[in-house]
C-alpha cells in the first residue's frame, strides 16, 4: 500500500519508481486529483457540520427567523447534494488510480 503522505511529501521518488518501473503514470496528474479529492471532502464535512447545527437550532426558533433557517438549510442541502455527487466521481476515479501507483523500490 502507498503511504499518500509520503508521496505528497516526495512526489519524485514516485516519479523514478514509475520510469524504473517503466510504468506510465502521471504522479502529477494524481497529485491534482488527490487535492481536489481532499479539499472536497473537507467541503462536504463543513456542510454537514453546518447541516447538523442548524437541524439541533431549527426546534428551538419560531416564526421568520425559523423560516430564514429552512431556507438556509435548503441551499446547504443543494450544496451538499452538489458536492457529494462530484466527490463520488473523483473518488471513483482517485481509487481507481491509486491501484497504477509504483511501490518505491
Amino acid at each position: 500500500m502507498i503511504d499518500l503522505n509520503e508521496l505528497r511529501s516526495n512526489p519524485e521518488l514516485y516519479r523514478e519508481a514509475c520510469r524504473r518501473k517503466r510504468i506510465k503514470f502521471d504522479v502529477d496528474a494524481f497529485l491534482e486529483l488527490d487535492a481536489r479529492h481532499r479539499e472536497l471532502k473537507t467541503k462536504i464535512e463543513s456542510l454537514r457540520a453546518v447541516q447538523n447545527a442548524c437541524s439541533k437550532e431549527i426546534p428551538k426558533l419560531s416564526g421568520a427567523d425559523k423560516e430564514a433557517k429552512l431556507a438556509e438549510m435548503k441551499g446547504v442541502a443543494s450544496e451538499l447534494k452538489e458536492s457529494a455527487e462530484s466527490f463520488k466521481q473523483i473518488e471513483a476515479e482517485w481509487s481507481r488510480l491509486q491501484l497504477f501507483l509504483p511501490s518505491v523500490p
